[in-house]
């Protein structure tokens, strides 16, 4: 007789943590470990297979069209939520929010009925866990965050736009080209006949014409390519060649599309590498974090060839021109980490950085890097002590150590990117971190009800900023957005 299979995980990953690989919001080091640990852990795979299991019979229900009565509860109970006041109501009152959100959509789902609409889919440490600096800001801000109008004013948008193309075609965003005059992402057709599913193509979207321009990389729309990281020149896309597979790292494909010559090419393999765990992209360079190792592809020359490290050599966080990486995945109170500068190949050890891992014990790190500048955000397990955001300045010199931004006493979710102006979080909320204002500004009214990538979320690719929430209603498979767009250099300041 088989014994059952335990759905606990040894290592006690949570269900939570799984949604939040299933659906790429998870820093680039955690992606990658989990990516290893799904493909050995049955435990794991058990709650992904039941992921899917559910997600499989929500494309197959009919669109759920609420009454307007319906949708104006939902908004007035969601206004009734304080923003204003510095304390820690909003934070306590996200949980109650989702949680309306929740019994309203079940309302819906059992009392409403109409036409079918289906769904889509970055040495052992020696110092103490906190750094601290004297360069450090003498006063800690409050994790409250700022509406956008408080912040930046009711006139700081510079366009929005829904992504429905026509009836029948629709386009979800997932990233901005630094010009800002394209979205990147997937366009959803649905096949016209009924039990079957439509497809998916990863691609362009002009924001001017509203005109979409196909990558040349389509799947069936339950098993949508994952598009797009861009330096602005090219687009990185992956797919499999075997959707849903137990171990999707082995069968990924990553490919480069050429935004100039508007030209496709398969980069790497999946099966060539032992499995493709993360990627980073900027300056025509693409590190791949692989089974046999860090990958470097130079896209312009179309040469890929090892970086450095041994087979469990991670990229942590890559901007040009600098390279944050560990020579061989540890547990995070051992995590070595080191800093290449490409333009000298300059190479030094960041032991300030590897305390940041081993304060974070069983939670998690996130870095990113804008000019010479590291943000990391640490998150911790249930019950540690929530999630810090810390700065350092000049992360190649010898007396660089990371300070204190801000605490929250919640999970702050994912740390995407970073500019001049902006540090990038997305999560429960679409946070954006205001280096000039020092405050939080909620740049999305809407909540992420659980890791499931229903909520807003908010790409920064240079300058550019697009905040991208789903239409109404919420949790609608391959559902339209409506984008707002940024310029944050053109940003207003108070004081």
């Amino acid at each position: 007789m088989t014994p059952p299979v335990s759905t606990t995980c040894a290592q006690g990953i949570g269900a939570k943590t799984l949604s939040a690989w299933r659906d790429d919001l998870l820093p680039i080091a955690e992606a990658q470990r989990l990516g290893a640990h799904t493909s050995t852990c049955a435990a794991c795979r058990t709650t992904l297979a039941t992921f899917e299991t559910v997600a499989q019979s929500l494309r197959s229900q009919r669109e759920l069209e609420p009454s307007d009565r319906v949708w104006r509860g939902v908004r007035a109970r969601i206004a009734r939520v304080p923003r204003r006041h510095a304390h820690a109501s909003i934070w306590r009152g996200l949980g109650a929010v989702a949680s309306i959100a929740a019994v309203v959509a079940l309302f819906i789902y059992i009392l409403s009925s109409g036409p079918g609409r289906r769904g889509p889919v970055g040495g052992t440490a020696t110092m103490t866990p906190q750094p601290t600096t004297s360069s450090s800001p003498t006063s800690t801000p409050s994790s409250i965050p700022l509406s956008v109008a408080q912040a930046w004013g009711t006139q700081a948008a510079t366009g929005t736009l829904s992504t429905q193309l026509d009836a029948t075609h629709t386009f979800q965003a997932t990233s901005i080209t630094p010009d800002g005059r394209t979205l990147l992402g997937i366009e959803y057709i649905p096949s016209g006949t009924a039990g079957r599913m439509g497809s998916a193509s990863a691609g362009a979207l002009d924001i001017a014409t509203k005109r979409f321009t196909a990558f040349g990389v389509s799947q069936v729309a339950n098993y949508a390519p994952r598009c797009c990281a861009t330096d602005g020149r090219y687009a990185i896309v992956a797919d499999s060649t075997a959707p849903g597979a137990t171990c999707g790292v082995c069968h990924d494909r990553y490919w480069s599309y050429d935004l100039l010559t508007r030209q496709l090419r398969q980069v790497a393999g999946g099966d060539a590498y032992q499995g493709i765990l993360g990627s980073a992209l900027d300056h025509g360079l693409l590190f791949l974090s692989t089974g046999m190792g860090i990958q470097v592809a130079d896209l312009q020359a179309n040469t890929i060839v090892p970086f450095a490290g041994t087979a469990t050599a991670r990229v942590l966080a890559y901007t040009w021109p600098y390279v944050v990486y560990t020579p061989a995945s540890a547990s995070n109170s051992s995590m070595t980490i080191r800093v290449r500068d490409l333009t000298t190949n300059a190479e030094s050890t960041l032991p300030r950085l590897s305390a940041l891992y081993a304060s974070a014990a069983d939670g998690s790190v996130g870095l990113t890097i804008t000019g010479d500048t590291l943000f990391a955000l640490v998150t911790r397990g249930t019950g540690q002590g929530g999630s810090d955001l810390l700065e350092l300045d000049h992360l190649t010199a010898p007396d660089a150590q990371p300070y204190l931004l801000v605490h929250a006493p919640t999970d702050l979710g994912i740390l995407a990117s970073a500019n001049a102006r902006l540090v990038i979080l997305n999560g429960g909320l679409a946070l954006a971190w205001d280096r000039v204002e020092r405050a939080f500004v909620q740049v999305s009214g809407v909540t992420n009800t659980g890791g499931s990538g229903d909520g807003a979320r908010a790409a920064l690719v240079g300058n550019q900023l697009a905040v991208i929430e789903p239409a109404p209603p919420p949790n609608a498979a391959f559902a339209p957005q409506q984008v707002t767009l940024y310029n944050t250099a053109q940003l207003p300041t108070h004081g």
